[in-house]
């Protein structure tokens, strides 16, 4: 999605930009801004998974521990 902008380089992206109309200019906007989204959905609900297997994860840890400090 990016390396085609990176590809023209920063002159070569602002001459497309400009050729564009409004209209075509507002459909790619908006199809960017949804496809972020749905980047960004993926990765948010990757995250908060992550996090949700780090807490048992360190609960087991603690109770280990304190388990061989007892023993």
């Amino acid at each position: 999605m990016w390396e085609s902008i990176v590809k023209k380089g920063e002159k070569g992206y602002r001459e497309t930009i400009r050729s564009k109309s409004s209209d075509e200019l507002l459909n790619e906007l908006i199809d960017e801004n949804y496809k972020l989204a749905t980047v960004n959905n993926t990765k948010y609900q990757q995250v908060r998974r992550a996090l949700q297997a780090t807490i048992p994860t360190v609960g087991f840890g603690i109770i280990a521990m304190i388990l061989l400090v007892i023993s």
